[in-house]
């Protein structure tokens, strides 16, 4: 994280909660876009 990488944990469960899934997804890219561009 240190290096501007950001991780999401998934289990095996999530994968049959897509919707939710793809939503922490959205979520990560886009702090991790934002996090990139302040230190652009």
């Amino acid at each position: 994280m240190e290096d501007g990488w950001q991780f999401i944990r998934i289990e095996w469960a999530d994968l049959f909660r897509e919707a939710e899934l793809k939503a922490r997804i959205l979520v990560a890219l886009h702090r991790a876009s934002s996090l990139h561009r302040k230190s652009a």
